[in-house]
């Protein structure tokens, strides 16, 4: 079994749609050997019959946060939990924009997920869950949205 994985088995009878539209995804890499940045921004709208606000819950895997916003306002440690593979912000209104910035780090990452070095290579791979080791998101098949996405590096590299 994958370190870090529950092993919990996951039926289709618990199935529950996610709650949230994601408009789109803004990516951003200041890519790196050693350390990645990755900034994203993505808006939320809440599905109709939801009610008036809803749980952000993402995924994510081995990211070191360095900042966190909602609708332009920066959040602290008390404005959202990370447990396990999952963060949570609580009572996110119907439209909201989050925006994320991580470090990664690529050449010690041999999950051979996410971004990752082989030999003189920076590779990606984001199936079947290998994306939450990129940015926190909503790792599921049943969540799509439109990507934008900006890599910078160094030429030397």
């Amino acid at each position: 079994m994958k370190e870090g994985v529950s092993g919990k088995a996951i039926y289709r009878k618990d199935y529950t749609a996610y709650a949230w539209k994601v408009e789109y995804l803004d990516l951003h890499f200041d890519i790196g050997v050693e350390i990645t940045t990755v900034r994203a921004e993505m808006e939320f709208t809440l599905k109709e019959g939801k009610g008036s606000t809803q749980d952000i819950v993402l995924n994510g895997s081995d990211l070191e946060m360095v900042s966190i916003s909602l609708n332009d306002r920066a959040l602290g440690a008390n404005d959202y939990v990370i447990e396990g593979e999952s963060l949570t912000i609580s009572g996110a209104p119907r439209r909201s924009v989050l925006k994320t910035e991580v470090k990664i780090h690529p050449a010690s990452n041999s999950a051979l997920e996410g971004l990752y070095l082989s030999g003189e290579f920076l590779l990606t791979q984001c199936e079947a869950q290998g994306f939450r080791k990129i940015t926190w998101f909503p790792d599921r098949p049943d969540v799509m949205t439109t990507y934008s996405v900006t890599m910078q590096a160094d030429k030397s590299g």
